[in-house]
């Protein structure tokens, strides 16, 4: 199997197919057991690497491995590595507020509609509330489910 570069594009295999030449046809794999992909080969199916470029090659059942899935040429993510680093952007978040703003700003004890204490200032008090305000939306789509799956 070739993966090198073609042109100034990587080239990668973006799925594969099972080839019966005897009935012309053909299907994508989405069962990637080697065993079963191996009977396959044996029985006479002829595997295809399908590129992203659109191109094919032949290849053995033994070298087919479960392609990453993409989007445009960019490795999709599954949810919950998502939200492993929206919880970490949180984290971060929540460490602002505290050096930032006073101690009554930070954690989960901020929230959009109750700020008490606070800055001196009218302006700093803004910037807390601004900040405050977005922080809980975020925590809000995090936390309560109102992530976009």
């Amino acid at each position: 199997m070739d993966e090198t570069m073609v042109g100034e594009q990587t080239r990668y295999i973006a799925a594969y197919l099972l080839h019966d030449a005897a009935a012309n046809v053909e299907g994508y794999i989405t069962n990637y057991d080697a065993a079963e992909l191996q009977g396959a080969e044996d029985a006479g199916m002829v595997i295809l690497a399908e590129y992203s470029d659109k191109s094919r090659e032949r290849v053995k059942a033994s070298d087919v491995r479960e392609p990453k899935p993409t989007a445009n040429g960019i490795e999709l993510v599954k949810a919950e590595d998502v939200d492993e680093l929206m919880e970490a952007v949180i984290d971060v978040f929540d460490a602002l507020a505290a050096e930032l703003f006073s101690p009554v700003l930070s954690v989960s004890s901020v929230s959009a509609t109750a700020v008490s204490g606070g800055p001196d200032t009218a302006g700093e008090a803004s910037a807390a509330r601004t900040f405050a305000a977005a922080l809980a939306a975020l925590k809000s789509i995090v936390y309560e489910g109102a992530a976009i799956r």
